[in-house]
Parts: structure tokens; C-alpha cells; sequence
């Protein structure tokens, strides 16, 4: 290795400082609208199909070294092609369309979040889009930069990319961040929050430093997450003029209280940084969603990994241990059964034109019931191609975090890659079941998306959600951009039904959306609360439909504690309706609900063997 990649490779592990943290007061500088229609009539762009020249730089040649190590170690083969069948269930395709199309910039950067009606939000690298989930149908449609005009950043170097949007069950609400400029001088976070669940009314607008240190460093590739109170984003603080491979300077986790967002008023926020083990700083955290339990649970978890390296199996648990103010960030190690490492380029059918895979970083990650499910680029070293790896941990509060899955998925003639996932339900270990979704290309299959189901370590066979129309040729030079993000999000409502945005390749050989609706293979439950234990005691709820007075009806087989507690279709409690001891034999348990409005409810009663769950009609 010459000596100037030498000296990069000893500005990338230079020593941090310990964890520390620093406050900002953000006032709203703006408030930005989606109305129904385009922006304009033309929504024109301009592509510049220059790419720049890896080879010749030695920063940005790095990775390149990194994954020709790789694939020397692990060359790809070609084997029969598996003949068993897998027994697992493979997902369910519902409603399916075009999204967002190709706009000026690469790769696209799906990301999604829809909220509890019909409408979805798609955000790429360009454009912003709210469409019926229902129909298909286009509603609103705008280019990043006049949706955030309102933030005042104008000039040819403000320019927007890396959206990211989620919706906040809990609130109703949306958030989304996107993220300005790439020097030092421009770099800003806007933040952004509707001020109702209509994504094409109003949203509160707020920008963050992108350089809060004032050390030369730009902010790139956002993660965004929430709890009960807060929403968390982390990026990675890039030294400027120098590539995002080899200009890394640390990983920041920004905290702040998301109501303030919601209301319009000043945002309280604090940035940690200094985020390192063993001294050596932790690159591309990312925020672990969770799917349910948010009430009384302010803890956040963070995934990282050593994704530059040709093989490793560390894996790093963050956690932020409360609110702003009061929380503490700690740093666990785990070290996985199974390995990972930098993947090769993907393939494509009649070019020699790869698509770029980036490294093997953590790429998307859901916390419930205990249990943190993850997945990531990676080589596959069985057959040399690209592959996803799949992990699960629990046992989270452990000095000792239990690995209790580290799958790699991959295929001779199949190149994966930029997956996400999402909870469908429970398996009757009490482990979730998900579906995984990711970008797929090969020797003679042009880019489109898969997905597949994971239950209890074991993965269904593929599912075609999208096939390609062509192979991608967009910029130039030997590779083309495919990822960076996979949308993915749950339907908050009840387990088992998702939705999807991945990248396929379009008839004029350019980047195109496809949204999906995934539906779990076995069945859905309500979200939030916990499906009915196998050692539970049956139980009779009447009458029901409901005006005024209920009554549940069990039978005990000893005297034990019990709580009976009714929550709404969200999840949300709506109050403890009794907690004490029962008594041996049979019980019952009268309760009113004539003050709450007509709706369904979920009935939960709990005992030491576990809870039974019953869904009440009140009229």
C-alpha cells in the first residue's frame, strides 16, 4: 500500500475524545405545504452524467482495494441452483405502482412513510410525492428544494438530497429530514413536521448545523427514528474535500424533543459525539426502530459495525438510556457467530457496467418485544456474490446481548443489496416474524426487488415484487449508484400488512420506484399488544358490540394476580381497568366503556401464564 493511502487510512482512526454533548435552542424558520398537484407544469431537471474517476484518486480508491481483497478471498462460483423448497410461507403481493421516476440525480434514495388513511409519501433524491395507497394515484408532487424554500438556504451550492420521511402513529403525524450542501459552510439538516396526519397541509420547518463543531466537517447519510417523546438522527461528520470513504471524522446521534416540532416552537436538541470503542470511532450508526411499546420506554437503541473490512464480526449495541438531558450513552461489543464483509459489485445483464454496493454497513434495524432484528450488505462467501445479511439479538439489558440468528442470504447468479424489514407478527416462540425487502440484479435478471419472509432463523424462497425492464446506464464510468436507502414501514394499525419503495431498472435504461403492499403469509394481529399466550385461560366478553357495560368472564385454576387493561387499535392504553388478586375458579370482571367513543378496543388480560387479548366493538 503506497504511503499516501497510508496517511488517510491514519486520519480515518485518529483517537476521539470521550462521549461528549452539546445543546442547540432551534427556532422554526419557516412552514412549508404540499397542495394537491405539480409544483409546475414542466418539473424540468438537469442530469449530469459525469461520474467521478475512482482510479485515479487514492482516497477514493480505497474501497475499491477493499472489496478486489474480497473477491480474491471469496471468488464467485456457480453451483446447481437450489432444488428444495423452502416450508416457510413466502409473503403475500397486495396493491402495486410506479412511483417516483428518475430526476436529475442518482441513486434514488427511497424512502416512504404513509399514514393511517390512504396517503403515502415517497421521497427520492429530487422529488417529494403523497400518493393514494388505495389507487395509485399522484396527489401532490415537488422537487425537494421547493418544498424546504421556506427555510431560506438559496444559492447554487444549498442544494437537497438523502430525504428521509417516517410517520408517528403515536402523534399522527409526519417527520421528515433532508439534508443540504456538502461543504462545510452550507452543510444543514432541515427537519421537517406536519402539523397534522394530512401530509399535504402544512409542516413546520427547522434547520441543524451540519458542521456543530466548526471543525471543517459536513453532515451525511441520515438515519431517522423516534420513542414516545423524542425523534433521534444520526449521520456521519465527513472532513471536507476529502471523499465520504476516507474523510470520515466521527458518527453524531441527534437528540430532540419532537413535540416542539409538532407544536412549531423552538426545538431542544442535543448532539453526541465522540462516539468510539477501543479508540477507534464508530462509523454509520444507525437508529433501531421500534415497532411498538413506545409509552413509558424512552431508551434508544443504535446499531454499528466495521463495514469496511474485507471480514469481521463485530458488532457494536448503543444505547441512549433516557430523555434529553438525562440519558446516557453506552457501548456494548458483541462479537456474531457468522462474519461479514465488504460485498462485490452487483451485476447486470448484457453490460459490463456494475452497480455500486457501498460497504457492509448496517442498513436497517426494528426493536420489539425485546428483540432487535437487523440487516446489512454483505459478501456472500458460499458463492462470492452480494448478499444481505440477517441478524437478531436479544436479551438486550444483558451485560452479554444473546445473538440468537446471523444468516446470510445470497445466490450464485443473484447480486442483493440495500434491504429493509419490517414486523409482520409473532412466531410461538414469541420471536417476530418479518419480511424482508431488497434490490436484486444479476447476470441475467435486470435490477428489480425481491422480498422474502423470516421466521425463526429460517427464510422463505424469494418473491418477484418488481422485475426490471433493463439493466441501469445513467452516469458515466464502470459502475453505476443503486442504493443508498430501501422505504420500507409497517401499517401501524395491526401486524402483517407493509409497504414497500425500492429502485428497478425502467425500458430507457434509467432508475425508476416501485411501491408495494406486502402482506404477511400468516395472517395479522393488532399492534402494540401482545397475541394471546398458549397457556392463557379462555375467556367470554359480553356483550358485544357494546353500548355502555362489559363484562369478561375466565376461570382460574388457583388465585392469582391479574390486571385487565383496554387499549385502542393503535396500541395505545386507554387505562387500567382492574388490577388485584383472583381468586380459584370461575371469575368475572364488569367494566364500562360507555364514556369512551365508538370504536374498536382491545380487552387484554394478564395473569403469570401469560395474556389473552379480545377485540371489543363499543357502539
Amino acid at each position: 500500500m503506497n504511503r499516501l493511502i497510508w496517511a488517510f487510512l491514519g486520519l480515518l482512526f485518529l483517537p476521539l475524545s470521550a462521549q461528549q454533548t452539546k445543546t442547540f435552542v432551534s427556532p422554526r424558520v419557516g412552514i412549508s405545504s404540499m397542495p394537491e398537484g405539480l409544483e409546475s407544469e414542466w418539473m424540468s431537471d438537469l442530469v449530469s452524467r459525469e461520474a467521478p474517476n475512482f482510479l485515479s484518486k487514492p482516497d477514493k480508491r480505497y474501497m475499491y482495494e477493499q472489496k478486489e481483497k474480497s473477491a480474491a478471498l471469496f471468488p464467485r462460483k456457480t453451483g446447481p441452483k437450489w432444488a428444495e423448497k423452502s416450508l416457510v410461507p413466502q409473503p403475500i403481493l397486495g396493491t402495486a405502482f410506479q412511483g417516483n421516476v428518475f430526476s436529475s440525480s442518482v441513486p434514488m434514495d427511497n424512502s416512504l412513510a404513509f399514514n393511517e388513511d390512504s396517503l403515502l409519501v415517497s421521497a427520492i433524491n429530487t422529488t417529494i410525492r403523497v400518493y393514494s395507497r388505495n389507487t395509485g394515484m399522484l396527489r401532490s408532487s415537488m422537487t425537494l428544494r421547493y418544498f424546504t424554500d421556506a427555510v431560506g438556504l438559496i444559492g447554487t451550492a444549498n442544494y437537497r438530497y438523502d430525504p428521509k420521511v417516517i410517520f408517528d402513529p403515536l402523534a399522527q403525524r409526519f417527520m421528515a429530514v433532508i439534508l443540504n450542501g456538502s461543504v462545510s459552510a452550507t452543510s444543514k439538516i432541515i427537519l421537517a413536521f406536519s402539523q397534522s396526519s394530512d401530509p399535504r397541509g402544512d409542516w413546520n420547518m427547522y434547520t441543524l448545523p451540519g458542521n456543530p463543531f466548526n471543525d471543517s466537517t459536513w453532515f451525511d447519510f441520515p438515519c431517522i427514528s423516534f420513542t414516545e417523546n423524542e425523534v433521534f438522527i444520526t449521520g456521519n461528520q465527513i472532513r471536507e474535500g476529502v471523499s465520504w470513504q476516507m474523510g470520515f471524522r466521527q458518527s453524531v446521534i441527534w437528540q430532540i424533543r419532537k413535540q416542539e416540532g409538532y407544536t412549531g416552537d423552538s426545538l431542544n436538541s442535543q448532539v453526541w459525539s465522540g462516539i468510539e470503542y477501543a479508540g477507534r470511532p464508530l462509523r454509520n450508526l444507525h437508529a433501531v426502530t421500534r415497532c411498538a411499546d413506545f409509552t413509558g420506554n424512552p431508551e434508544q437503541y443504535f446499531l454499528s459495525n466495521r463495514n469496511f473490512d474485507v471480514q469481521n464480526d463485530s458488532l457494536f449495541l448503543l444505547k441512549i438510556s433516557d430523555t434529553l438531558g438525562a440519558g446516557a450513552l453506552s457501548v456494548q461489543h458483541i462479537s456474531l457467530p457468522l462474519a461479514y464483509g465488504v460485498p462485490p459489485e452487483a451485476r447486470q445483464p448484457d453490460t459490463s457496467k456494475t452497480l455500486a454496493t457501498n460497504d457492509a454497513r448496517i442498513l436497517a434495524a426494528n426493536l420489539d418485544r425485546g428483540r432487535i432484528q437487523f440487516v446489512g450488505n454483505t459478501i456472500d462467501t458460499a458463492t462470492g456474490s452480494c448478499g444481505i445479511y440477517i441478524g437478531q439479538l436479544a436479551q438486550l439489558n444483558q451485560s452479554n446481548p444473546l445473538v440468537e440468528h446471523a444468516k446470510i442470504i445470497g445466490f450464485d447468479t443473484l447480486d442483493l443489496g440495500y434491504s429493509n424489514l419490517v414486523t409482520v407478527g409473532y412466531a410461538p416462540d414469541n420471536s417476530p416474524r418479518t419480511i424482508f425487502a431488497f434490490n436484486h440484479s444479476g447476470p441475467s435478471t435486470f435490477p428489480g426487488i425481491s422480498a422474502l419472509t423470516f421466521d425463526q432463523g429460517q427464510v422463505s424462497d424469494l418473491i418477484r415484487v418488481k422485475n426490471g425492464l433493463q439493466s441501469l446506464n445513467v452516469i458515466q464510468g464502470a459502475s453505476e449508484r443503486w442504493g443508498d436507502y430501501f422505504g420500507a414501514q409497517q401499517y401501524f394499525p395491526e401486524y402483517g400488512k407493509i409497504w414497500i419503495a425500492g429502485t428497478f431498472g425502467a425500458a430507457d435504461k434509467r432508475h425508476s420506484t416501485w411501491i408495494a403492499e406486502l402482506i404477511s403469509p400468516f395472517g395479522s394481529s393488532p399492534a402494540g399488544v401482545q397475541p394471546n399466550a398458549p397457556n392463557a385461560p379462555a375467556t367470554t366478553l359480553f356483550p358485544n358490540p357494546s353500548f355502555e357495560r362489559s363484562y369478561i368472564r375466565f376461570s382460574l385454576p388457583e388465585s392469582a394476580a391479574l390486571k385487565l387493561e383496554l387499549f385502542d387499535m393503535n396500541g395505545k392504553s386507554m387505562g387500567v381497568v382492574f388490577q388485584g388478586m383472583g381468586l380459584k375458579g370461575e371469575q368475572e370482571i364488569g367494566f364500562e366503556i360507555g364514556h369512551l367513543p365508538p370504536a374498536n378496543y382491545l380487552v387484554v388480560l394478564s395473569l403469570p401464564q401469560g395474556k389473552t387479548t379480545k377485540t371489543i366493538i363499543k357502539h
